[in-house]
């Protein structure tokens, strides 16, 4: 089993703050981190170091230090590496990212060298090659490419929009039409959907031809849907330090467990535990879950959710 990633690699730059100043203000930081980070690297990592899932990861690099580090850093993951290709002339991607002390985040996105990242870089045959194919937040330019290389073959897509086209709904339903499963967080779902309620969201998206869908709940937990299952697993408590990261988290646990032959149930699972993970870490890739790390999640105390509304 196997399955390519494509999705961004970066520097990510993490900024704690009390407060978010104003327009002409200006504030300390409580702490600077630099940690590894993209969408694509962080589900490929999991993927690879928790699942042992056979993991390619397909993105551009930089022609900087900043991307040596990086493909240093993947290749010592055990990722695959053939798919990553370096972007001459071409800082890496980064993000900086503030936090203040309510949690409430801002990043900003230095696109580098995935700014002109294309599928036309790649031969045809190579999606042909792999059964399993998962899409991390991505220029919609980039979606309708691969769009075009699945629309005839039978690939399982894994799709993974982020936010990236809330200004492109057109390429959204697109896509919709070769995925298999759909991953959304719940403001994702009902703005894609123009639904206020989440079965009524994740219903919209099965009459667009998506075989199920898994929708984040935050602390609350995660939400999976298919034509004949509707499940609802509640979150598990930990002490948050970030959520930077956990939409990640629960993507690569969940799919990595769908893959490994898992329930939809039991997926559900392990998505809420490795989530739950990362955000009692700061930083994702700082500190990868062990087996008993996952384990000793599942032990723990889950939310309330009598006023849930499903």
């Amino acid at each position: 089993m196997d399955i390519i990633i494509i999705g961004s690699a970066s520097k990510d730059i993490i900024i704690e703050t009390d407060y978010f100043p104003k327009p002409g203000e200006e504030t300390f930081c409580k702490s600077y981190t630099e940690v590894g980070g993209g969408a694509g690297a962080n589900v490929a990592v999991l993927l690879s170091s928790v699942f042992k899932i056979d993991t390619y990861l397909m993105c551009s690099i930089g022609s900087d230090l900043i991307g040596e580090d990086l493909f240093k850093k993947i290749s010592a993951s055990n990722i695959k590496t053939d798919y990553i290709r370096t972007a001459l002339n071409s800082k890496n991607t980064q993000h900086i990212i503030a936090v203040d002390d309510y949690g409430n985040r801002i990043t900003y996105v230095s696109s580098g060298s995935m700014s002109n990242f294309s599928l036309s870089l790649y031969d045809n045959n190579i999606f042909n090659k792999h059964k399993n194919i998962y899409l991390a937040p991505t220029r919609p330019e980039t979606a309708m490419e691969l769009y075009h290389f699945l629309k005839n073959n039978k690939t399982s897509l894994f799709f993974n929009p982020g936010s990236s086209f809330f200004k492109d709904n057109s390429s959204f339903l697109s896509m919709l039409e070769v995925t298999k499963m759909l991953i959304v967080n719940e403001l994702e779902a009902k703005n894609y959907s123009n639904q206020t309620d989440i079965k009524k969201a994740a219903n919209f998206f099965l009459n667009k031809s998506v075989k199920s869908v898994a929708i984040t709940l935050g602390e609350k937990g995660s939400y999976y849907c298919s034509e004949s299952e509707n499940i609802y697993l509640p979150g598990f408590k930990v002490k948050t330090k970030s959520t930077i990261g956990c939409g990640d988290a629960f993507s690569a646990g969940f799919v990595g467990a769908i893959l490994s032959g898992l329930s939809p149930s039991d997926s559900l699972k392990y998505g809420n535990a490795i989530g739950a993970f990362v955000a009692s870490q700061f930083g994702m890739r700082e500190k990868l879950p062990l087996v008993e790390d996952i384990h000793k999640i599942f032990k723990t105390e889950v939310f309330s959710v009598n006023n849930l509304n499903l």
